[in-house]
């Protein structure tokens, strides 16, 4: 990573703990990180509509199916968001879309 101090080179056959460790999987997976809050930032975007919209029209008969049906999306998405990144962090063998599909499932079948 080496923004404010150089990175130290990485030790085959050990695996780093602490900052270092943050510091590998930063440099290692910081696409699929960005990617994967885009995602979910993206399905948060519709919630943030509703609100603002029940908000400017001073509506409660709109903000409560707004919110119903915001946390149906936002809740599964931010679980899924976060499963994929500590996912990475335990080096799963998949990447990190097929772990974002995988508990999105799981979560879709919990919520009905």
């Amino acid at each position: 990573m080496g923004l404010f101090f150089p990175s130290d080179p990485v030790i085959h056959g050990q695996r780093a703990t602490g900052l270092p460790r943050y510091q590998e999987l930063l440099e290692r997976d910081w696409k699929s990180f960005l990617v994967a809050d885009f995602v979910t930032l993206g399905l948060c975007i519709p919630y943030g509509l509703g609100v603002g919209y029940a908000l400017l029209s001073s509506s409660l008969l709109v903000l409560l199916p707004v919110c119903v049906v915001g946390g149906l999306l936002v809740g599964p998405a931010i679980s899924c968001m976060m499963d994929a990144l500590f996912r990475s962090y335990r080096d799963a063998p998949r990447g990190w879309w097929e772990n974002y599909c995988k508990i999105g499932r799981a979560s879709c079948r919990e919520r009905v």
